[in-house]
């Protein structure tokens, strides 16, 4: 579900604890907070192009750090 993504790299970008879980396991923490397989595949190869389709206009995502997605 795209709502639980965009909670998720919304969260990444204010919740240190998740962000340094994040850093040390990827697809674990987000396995963990219930993102989809096809959306965490999205993360780990930085598809930014579609994960921002999937966001939406509300959201700029920051491509240069761990992927954190910032509402506008």
């Amino acid at each position: 579900m795209t709502k639980i993504l965009t909670n998720f790299l919304s969260q990444l970008s204010t919740d240190e604890k998740l962000a340094e879980s994040f850093k040390q396991d990827p697809a674990v923490t987000m396995a963990k907070y219930g993102v989809s397989d096809d959306h965490q595949r999205l993360v780990l190869d930085h598809k930014y192009d579609e994960i921002q389709a999937l966001l939406g206009a509300n959201y700029d995502i920051a491509r240069n750090t761990t992927i954190k997605a910032f509402k506008k």
